[in-house]
């Protein structure tokens, strides 16, 4: 498992949080399943959109970055970008 840093952004605005995962995908993946948009939400506004996993369109490791990756979701033209860092590396046990 690592620790990965989540920056959910939309219309201009921006939250974040950590997660713990067994990769970026999967950190996106529990983000929306578990927290969105119960967190953040308040920062949001009533206005965020109702998203979960069924509506990330990708998740992609940004072009010339190591440990970074870009995901998307949406639906019906209200959409959520998200920016995921490794932020700690998996710890030997």
């Amino acid at each position: 498992m690592a620790l990965y840093s989540l920056v959910i952004e939309r219309g201009g605005k921006s939250y974040s949080t950590q997660l713990v995962a067994d990769s970026a995908a999967k950190a996106i993946n529990n983000y929306f399943a578990k927290l969105y948009p119960h967190s953040g939400l308040e920062f949001f506004g009533k206005s965020a959109p109702r998203l979960t996993t069924k509506d990330i369109i990708y998740v992609t490791p940004m072009e010339g970055l190591v440990n970074m990756w870009l995901a998307c979701a949406g639906r019906k033209g209200e959409y959520v970008s998200v920016i995921c860092s490794r932020t700690v590396s998996r710890q030997a046990t």
